[in-house]
């Protein structure tokens, strides 16, 4: 069994088209066309959705003890005890103040859960608070108040996890700026905070646009790539020198070309960047844009020395047709060292599904695909009440994988038609 690893998924969004250096981008192979086998276990309903729910966020918390969180009206969450089999809705998160935001969840070694959220102050003009911290109780029915960490400010879209020593570190958007900020937590009872360093790449500190980060932590070093990048987007690696202070490596910058919504994996020295790419060059759906522009491919990038340079660029998706649409891939890896990726795929305007594909080390030809759930019908638009979010959860268990997704076919409004819920997915993995 390997030892637990530790990858997040933070949100970028490249505003420029500067030409980053770096290694070269291998050339792309085919990932592999065998059907995976499993029986998936779906789970609906349990959100008590009237209105809509979106971008849910999971993780687990004990043995068999599961948590999800997601943005709605409110920041609502359910928990599982018996490893996602069944799922109670356990209310909302009281105090945040102001229209909540994108939640990220963690846990500690310890088992205990947090969860960081936003506050939309003033919705019209688009000002937000400090980021809010909160941890579930012990029995997981309630979060406690969330209280605001006070180095941050004019805070959107944080990703969170916890190092190898018990520190919370954060990744978010910086409204005022719009550049991407880190924190971390001074001890491991997540009370005070670092003050914020930002993070620049390529000399370049504002490189996005409302989007949530990518980064993979191992031990102090983390990997950081982008989700949702306009073009040429830059992979670096934070680095903690010992004296405390941070420096960030961006010597690994690749040109990926036009791709968005990566997600990241470490283990060790490996890195694994998966994204949803185009065959030609796309729109990227940028913060306020009214549309999602799905992608035509999930490829999956490798390294061996953690970022500095690529060894293989793989194609999972085989083209089912030429309208085949790809969204929001998230990625894990099992305890076996399986790479287990799911994604979104579908015509537009037609049935949309939830699906995964496995391969034991990630290389060209060692690709298996399954459906998973119908998901309901892939729609682009983001301003309507079953609109699909820009991201949803994955967490790998000792058994297999859990994902939260978000489900548009299935939720009824409370001044009718359909509004977007949370459904679950479980199942065994290699």
């Amino acid at each position: 069994m390997r030892s637990a690893m530790l990858a997040i998924v933070v949100a970028i969004g490249c505003g420029d088209n500067t030409t980053v250096s770096g290694p070269v981008l291998p050339a792309s192979c085919n990932g592999g066309s065998d059907v995976a086998t499993g029986t998936p276990l779906i789970v609906r309903g349990y959100d008590l959705s009237d209105i809509a729910h979106t971008e849910p966020r999971a993780t687990r918390w004990g043995a068999n003890n599961l948590l999800q969180a997601w943005q709605g009206e409110s920041i609502g969450f359910a928990s599982s005890m018996d490893a996602g089999r069944t799922w109670t809705f356990e209310g909302t998160v009281d105090g945040s103040g102001g229209r909540p935001g994108d939640v990220s969840l963690a846990t500690d070694a310890n088992g205990t859960a947090y969860l960081v959220t936003v506050q939309l102050v003033d919705p019209s003009a688009g000002t937000f608070g400090p980021l809010l911290l909160s941890q579930l109780t012990a029995e997981g029915s309630a979060f406690t108040t969330p209280v605001p960490i006070s180095t941050t400010s004019n805070a959107d879209k944080p990703t969170i996890a916890f190092d190898s020593n018990g520190l919370l570190a954060i990744m978010y958007q910086d409204e005022s700026s719009g550049g991407l900020e880190f924190i971390r937590s001074t001890d491991a009872s997540v009370t005070s905070f670092t003050a914020p360093v930002a993070i620049q790449f390529a000399s370049t500190s504002v490189l996005f646009d409302g989007k949530r980060a990518v980064f993979c932590v191992d031990k102090n070093a983390i990997a950081a790539a982008p989700v949702r990048a306009m073009a040429w987007p830059p992979v670096a690696r934070l680095r903690e020198d010992g004296s405390g202070a941070w420096d960030v490596d961006d010597s690994g910058s690749l040109v990926v070309g036009p791709e968005q919504d990566p997600a990241c994996v470490v283990d060790g020295d490996d890195l694994w960047i998966a994204y949803a790419a185009y065959d030609a060059t796309p729109r990227i759906a940028l913060d306020l844009e009214s549309d999602l522009f799905p992608a035509d491919a999930v490829k999956v990038l490798h390294s061996k020395d953690g970022g500095l340079t690529f060894d293989y660029q793989t194609r999972v998706t085989p083209p089912l047709s030429s309208a085949t649409k790809y969204l929001f891939p998230e990625m894990v890896l099992t305890q076996s060292g399986h790479l287990e990726l799911l994604y979104y795929a579908g015509e537009v305007g037609g049935a949309l599904s939830l699906m995964r594909s496995t391969s034991p080390q990630g290389g060209c030809g060692s690709w298996s695909t399954q459906t998973l759930a119908d998901a309901g019908t892939l729609l682009t638009s983001r301003q309507t009440d079953n609109w699909l979010g820009d991201y949803f959860g994955v967490f790998a268990t000792d058994e297999g994988v859990v994902a939260a997704f978000t489900d548009n076919g299935s939720g009824s409004c409370l001044f009718g038609g359909t509004c977007s819920t949370i459904s679950s997915v479980s199942y065994d993995s290699p």
